[in-house]
């Protein structure tokens, strides 16, 4: 993980390639070969690897499905990454509807005090319903919450049916807003980077992603 985090994602490859070979059945390992996939952008070998984290973790899995409450929630967090990033695969490769399924599934195993990633897949969401054709219902769901919420979703709800709707001017005004209210590009990031997954937001490299 030391590697991945500095960003020096083949020598991490090389270092999880050696591992690989003494543990080759370790879903933690496969979880992060596919996500070092995903900074190259070769999405077919990241969800390969994902997919395969998953597969090795199956008995575990349907284990966990009998269980409700704390105890399905203490024993769901390992895999909850694996899943998160196969809906990212799904997302970024436009499988809208499969993206909507896993996405329905994952919410209601989230930890409920991480507000953070529950708001960008709710968004996620919502971006989904609008690819499917159901503006209505991203409309909706765009008012699920208001100003008053803690995080960006309101602001990038909005901003995203105003793309929709071909209202450019109208999309940068709700983002200029979301700079305002939260300073931090780090705190906006991901929801820029989702953006820009969509197809609503040029990427710094130009084009779309």
């Amino acid at each position: 993980g030391r590697l991945f985090n500095q960003k020096r994602i083949i020598e991490a490859l090389n270092e999880l390639a050696d591992a690989q070979r003494i543990f080759p059945s370790e879903p933690g390992a496969l979880n992060l070969v596919g996500a070092c996939h995903v900074e190259f952008r070769n999405f077919s070998k990241a969800r390969a690897a994902f997919e395969e984290a998953l597969k090795l973790q199956d008995d575990y899995v349907q284990s966990i499905k009998v269980l409700n409450g704390e105890a399905r929630a203490r024993r769901i967090k390992p895999v909850l990454n694996i899943l998160f990033n196969l809906v990212e695969m799904d997302f970024v490769t436009s499988q809208w509807a499969d993206c909507v399924g896993r996405i329905e599934g994952l919410l209601p195993d989230m930890d409920p005090s991480d507000l953070t990633m529950i708001r960008l897949l709710e968004f996620k969401y919502l971006l989904c319903k609008l690819k499917l054709g159901n503006t209505d219902e991203a409309r909706t769901l765009a008012k699920k919450y208001d100003f008053r919420d803690d995080y960006p979703y309101y602001y990038y709800a909005n901003a995203a049916l105003a793309y929709h709707d071909e209202n450019e001017a109208e999309a940068e005004r709700w983002r200029a807003s979301a700079r305002r209210v939260f300073r931090r590009p780090s705190t906006l990031a991901a929801w820029e980077d989702t953006m820009i997954e969509i197809g609503f937001v040029k990427s710094f490299y130009g084009g779309v992603k």
